[in-house]
């Protein structure tokens, strides 16, 4: 599969520059302080913004990351930890303190942040609140943002958040019978992501019995959407499944 040699490849690759820093970048991170960085991002991460949701902060914590351990990983972490989280789902990511959160170099919450979302979300629906910072750091250091978070997260490296946290998954790309997937995989819970048309995006599903939960389906959504069937759902809406990944 195309995912599985380029998640390979590119995981290799970062983890290599992480591994063995060096250069000048390294020195002028060192020099800079990660509290001043903090503050700095915060603010830019509200007031500027470029094309495609790329902060100019964001491009100059590329070099940084490029070249040095003190890169976007430390200072997303630092960040994203200053945020407070309630232990409740998030509806949508471009509400409440998601939309500010931030995965990769390029892009924040309200752009990018579906992959983690639906990551956070699963874990709390099995009962296991994790802070939205530890998700994405694991994310962050192990390079599944595509392209720096251009294009969201890989779905290749999703199953691996959840082996680290001790459950067992099952991933499939151009899924079929979605419903049978998830409501057969043991926990009931999967994350999809499709393609809608304008770009791809990640949801979390729930069955329940009776309906599946979706949870994140509209960025700015206060509440889940029920629906009897997600393939029905996905016929009528004309999505794309890219692939899914059902927890046991």
């Amino acid at each position: 599969m195309f995912w599985e040699g380029f998640w390979g490849d590119w995981r290799e690759g970062f983890k290599s520059l992480v591994d063995d820093p060096g250069g000048s970048f390294k020195k002028l991170a060192q020099e800079v302080s990660t509290d001043d960085l903090f503050t700095v991002q915060k603010w830019v991460n509200s007031n500027v913004y470029m094309p495609f949701g790329v902060s100019a902060l964001q491009i100059f914590d590329l070099g940084i990351t490029i070249a040095s351990q003190w890169g976007v990983p430390k200072i997303n972490y630092e960040y994203n930890k200053s945020l407070s989280f309630s232990n409740e789902p998030i509806y949508g990511q471009a509400t409440g303190n998601a939309q500010y959160a931030s995965m990769g170099a390029f892009g924040i919450g309200s752009y990018n942040a579906c992959g983690w979302v639906a990551t956070y979300n699963a874990m709390y629906l099995m009962d296991n609140w994790e802070h939205p910072a530890e998700i994405i750091h694991f994310y962050d250091l192990l390079g599944g943002p595509l392209l720096q978070g251009v294009f969201g997260l890989n779905p290749r490296i999703i199953p691996d958040y959840f082996t680290s946290r001790g459950y067992k998954t099952d991933i499939s790309y151009l899924p079929t019978n979605i419903d049978n997937a998830i409501s057969g995989s043991g926990s009931g819970i999967g994350i999809l992501t499709y393609w809608h048309g304008k770009g791809a995006h990640y949801v979390t599903i729930r069955y329940t019995g009776g309906q599946y939960e979706i949870y994140n389906q509209f960025n700015r959504n206060v509440q889940k959407d029920d629906v009897t069937s997600i393939d029905t759902w996905i016929n009528y809406e004309k999505h794309i499944p890219i692939a899914l990944i059902t927890i046991r």
